[in-house]
């Protein structure tokens, strides 16, 4: 069954095929799944609509083990290394999963590799909750893994990426991109200094401001944008 999303405008609820419990009211399953218009009620008469999740869904209703990528990143790294739909991944630190989970959107597979056995699990119930059937989940340590095939794009969100690096360009097709994300600029230095012998390499940081709009106008958010720093470089 496709993963719905069942909203008021104000929250979000991932549709689990139980009714749901909200702040007003309840909403019966059987309304949920014979609803025809997009549009069920709870008991008490509110009004929700009934949504098909989509890719920004993953970000607010996967389980998390630790803090995943946020969308403005997974954006910028599909978009600086073209992402097809031929492309296949490799994804070194599952995490969540968030990022797996945006890539094969687009890719025709991704393997992922946590080293972590519990975030593991975890991040593969996620992809199972939302059917996402072109995920690869390997338990290991990257360093010690090998493969029989090459990738278009390599993402490594690891704290040791800049020992990696060696390891898995081997794996990385000639014009394939490599992708660090770091949330500190020591260590996206380190990751650039690894990448010196490809043919290009960019460090870029992407701040991202949401726009409040208020009876006295409209002015961006103030609150700290930082998330990390992405490395991209091109074999």
């Amino acid at each position: 069954m496709t993963p719905l999303i069942i909203t008021d405008g104000r929250r979000r609820y991932l549709f689990r095929g139980k009714d749901i419990h909200t702040d007003r009211g309840v909403i019966s399953a059987v309304d949920i799944l014979s609803s025809s218009d997009g549009k069920v009620k709870t008991h008490l008469g509110y009004e929700f609509s009934v949504r098909e999740a989509r890719s920004e869904d993953y970000f607010h209703h996967f389980t998390r083990t630790r803090t995943p990528l946020m969308p403005k990143d997974v954006g910028a790294i599909i978009a600086y290394t073209g992402l097809k739909s031929s492309d296949v991944v490799l994804d070194a630190g599952t995490g969540t999963g968030i990022l797996s989970a945006f890539l094969a959107t687009i890719a025709s597979k991704v393997i992922t590799c946590e080293s972590n056995p519990h975030s593991a699990r975890v991040a593969l119930r996620n992809f199972r909750t939302f059917g996402i059937d072109n995920v690869e989940v390997i338990i290991g340590d990257i360093r010690r893994l090998h493969f029989r095939m090459k990738f278009d794009v390599i993402t490594l969100d690891l704290p040791e990426a800049h020992e990696v690096i060696p390891h898995v360009s081997e794996y990385l097709k000639d014009g394939g991109y490599l992708v660090v994300y770091s949330p500190y600029i020591d260590r996206s230095a380190e990751a650039m200094r690894a990448l010196q012998n490809f043919t290009s390499v960019r460090g870029i940081e992407l701040i991202e401001r949401e726009i409040n709009i208020s009876k006295r106008g409209i002015r961006p958010n103030t609150r700290v944008a930082h998330t990390g720093y992405l490395v991209i470089a091109r074999k």
